[in-house]
């Protein structure tokens, strides 16, 4: 991977973005089993010609602070995360087969917070068998989270999977006010967000 981003920034590549499936999880399978990512970062981040280094889907259970803490101290990491999110209620991220629970997920957040991370996420709205108190609850976290960037789809049944065959599938209507409510909430968030920088400069 490093030989290939030096061959790129000879090439006269100035930005390179770390991007798999799964990228946090990066090295896990090398070696005795850690996580590799802030390694990588660092040694890609010191090749001259290159002037921005970015990281894309890193799921919140294999964020850990090393990582996060390599994006702050790295001038060429943007600090910037891309948290594939989903939900954040306990139930819907056990059915959705998502590692880690809402309580690690708001602690990832609240330490991007510290280092000055700005965060994007996606989420999904009519899994089957949500509740409103549930998307409710969703609502409430987006709130409380205020993700400077966020898109959101809602769930489609795909031939095969175990979702699929779930009981309690929820009404396509609903489904779609679920998301035009989630997505005029961040349409308001965004633009508070967007309207706090004006006045400053930023690259």
């Amino acid at each position: 991977i490093v030989a290939e981003c030096e061959d790129l920034a000879e090439g006269g590549v100035t930005e390179i973005t770390l991007i798999a499936q799964d990228t946090s999880r990066y090295g896990c399978d090398l070696g005795d089993g850690h996580y590799l990512l802030p390694e990588l970062l660092e040694r890609v981040s010191a090749i001259d010609k290159l002037h921005w280094v970015r990281v894309l889907y890193c799921y919140p259970d294999s964020t850990e602070d090393r990582l996060l803490d390599a994006i702050q101290r790295l001038p060429k990491v943007a600090p910037y995360l891309d948290l594939p999110l989903q939900h954040i209620d306990d139930d819907l991220l056990k059915r959705m087969n998502r590692r880690g629970s809402a309580e690690w997920i708001k602690s990832r957040i609240a330490e991007c917070r510290k280092r000055g991370i700005l965060l994007r996420t996606t989420m999904i709205v009519g899994f089957p068998g949500e509740t409103e108190a549930q998307f409710q609850t969703l609502l409430d976290f987006v709130k409380e989270a205020r993700f400077e960037r966020l898109g959101a789809f809602t769930y489609s049944a795909e031939e095969g999977t175990a979702a699929a065959k779930m009981p309690n599938q929820v009404d396509e209507e609903v489904k779609n006010e679920r998301l035009d409510q989630l997505m005029m909430l961040q349409q308001g968030i965004s633009m508070e967000v967007n309207e706090a920088r004006i006045g400053t400069e930023c690259e």
